[in-house]
């Protein structure tokens, strides 16, 4: 819901680099909001 509701005021390179930092923080196979 987060990822939707955001309006990504940076562009497409904001919405990659959450998204890669979210995959390589996460300790499980799938990211979930906390």
């Amino acid at each position: 819901d987060f990822l939707l509701k955001y309006e990504w005021p940076g562009n497409v390179r904001e919405l990659e680099n959450a998204i890669e930092r979210a995959a390589i923080l996460t300790k499980n196979s799938c990211i979930e909001a906390s």
